[in-house]
């Protein structure tokens, strides 16, 4: 992962942003990313179990898009 941004899931839905205080390891934005969203039920936001929340990969993003809608669904 690139960045993360931690949200309550009690909290949804929630509009969000990302700059350079959610990347994980600093550095600049590429020009373009994908994006990815998860709530793990189980609290390891590496791993994907059964009741997670999840969307799929969604892509390419470019810097400076607004409107980017995620929708999670329950992992089977």
């Amino acid at each position: 992962p690139l960045a993360a941004v931690p949200v309550d899931p009690s909290a949804l839905p929630v509009a969000f942003g990302l700059g350079s205080g959610e990347l994980i390891r600093g550095g600049d934005w590429p020009d373009q990313v994908w994006l990815k969203a998860k709530w793990s039920a189980g609290g390891d936001p590496m791993t994907t179990q059964p009741g997670d929340l999840v969307t799929g990969l969604i892509g390419p993003i470019s810097t400076g898009d607004t409107d980017v809608v995620l929708v999670l669904t329950v992992a089977e």
